[in-house]
């Protein structure tokens, strides 16, 4: 008997080869847009956000900058930096393709086509280098992590570790822990009610640790981060880009969230970007249904990963980054809680129908790849989604 699988049942070498292209493609404008952020050393935002060191004190997010600093004189820390970069997407990437198998379902394809996914940062391309991509990293091990490694204390202490690790690059890394938490425990509903208590009382242990940590740390001197670069190019730091925000507090970053969420523009063409880049989630619900009801310990662990995620948005105005980094870690951890499930029957490749129902999915994930794009920020006044490719090609923009 033929092997068949999620999407639309059609051939699995269908589906590889379709896979193979999505890699190539993804890729390929990785590459594109990793060439662009080159072109922008030393003075782009994003580079001011990389380049962070702890030359003025130890503050967050700063830890890629300082290894950076003391290896430049043996590799030059534009290089040292997009390497990283680009190891980790790639790694990201196939992870995501090849060995978690996302393509294997119609969800799991909108997810890539979707503001959640990893068409973003090509679309918004001032948002591709930022640190997100260690909240993206973590959730993708964290993924891995739980459906390939069957002992569950070794798969969450590599999990924790991997996290513990990631918020000294950034510290955004500790809003997730509890979402990514919620997954890997939907998966280990046969251990013990002692492990699953202990296991939440650690993660939650080290959720507040780590908030504890970034959050007390702020530089005592930003002029001698600025100045380390200089001395080595420069051109960095002309403009003081993310040295701006190092010692913003919570009333301050409060109170400037409120003035841009007051207004009607950006704030409900960015709700508009949520509800699209949710809708993967709301479809992989819908075709993998759980079948044992959810415990008391999940539900509230859930409740946590999701206010946790949310949290950014009330913390940062530039919304579009978030609304994508939450609803991608939202969509890979329900992916991990679901990875058990089986999906719902399908109709045959052989019939009509099922011929009709694979052209109309291909047609709905070209249709919603090329009809949106969102900005990672837009000033008040202003639209944070417009029109994709697509309709800009068609003449609909």
């Amino acid at each position: 008997m033929k092997r068949q699988d999620a999407v639309g049942n059609h051939p699995t070498v269908v589906c590889y080869l379709a896979a193979t292209a999505l890699t190539g493609v993804l890729v390929f404008e990785y590459a594109l847009a990793t060439q662009n952020l080159n072109y922008g050393f030393p003075t782009s935002y994003t580079w001011t956000e990389l380049l962070l060191n702890y030359q003025g004190g130890v503050i967050k997010r700063a830890a890629l900058g300082e290894i950076a600093y003391h290896i430049d004189f043996l590799l030059p820390a534009r290089l040292f930096i997009l390497a990283v970069i680009v190891s980790l997407w790639v790694t990201c990437i196939l992870s995501i393709v090849w060995v978690l198998r996302i393509f294997q379902s119609f969800a799991g394809l909108l997810f890539l086509v979707s503001p959640a996914g990893l068409l973003f940062p090509i679309y918004d391309q001032a948002a591709f280098g930022r640190k997100d991509l260690f909240v993206w990293a973590v959730a993708v091990v964290a993924a891995v992590l739980t459906t390939k490694v069957r002992n569950s204390w070794q798969s969450l202490t590599a999990i924790l570790a991997t996290a513990i690790g990631a918020t000294a690059f950034s510290e955004t890394v500790t809003f997730y822990i509890p979402l990514i938490f919620w997954g890997f425990l939907s998966t280990r509903r046969n251990e013990s009610i002692q492990f699953r208590v202990t296991a939440a009382l650690i993660v939650g242990a080290v959720t507040l640790l780590g908030f504890a940590v970034n959050y007390a740390l702020k530089s005592t001197n930003e002029s001698m981060i600025a100045t380390s670069w200089q001395t080595l190019y420069p051109d960095a730091y002309q403009n003081a880009g993310a040295l701006c925000c190092l010692g913003m507090n919570l009333s301050q970053a409060l109170q400037h969230m409120a003035g841009t969420a007051a207004a009607p523009l950006p704030r409900d063409s960015y709700i508009l970007g949520a509800l699209l880049a949710i809708i993967p989630t709301l479809v992989l619900v819908w075709s993998r249904p759980p079948r044992e009801p959810r415990t008391i310990l999940g539900t509230l662990c859930l409740i946590a990963g999701l206010l946790g995620s949310l949290a950014p948005l009330a913390l940062a105005t530039d919304w579009g980054r978030f609304i994508s980094l939450s609803t991608s870690v939202t969509f890979l951890a329900t992916w991990t809680a679901l990875s058990g499930e089986p999906f719902r029957a399908c109709p045959s490749p052989t019939c009509p129908r099922g011929l009709s129902v694979l052209v109309g999915k291909a047609l709905i994930l070209v249709l919603f790849a090329g009809s949106w794009r969102m900005t990672h920020w837009r000033p008040s006044g202003e639209s944070g989604v417009l029109p994709g490719p697509l309709l800009s090609w068609l003449g609909l923009a």
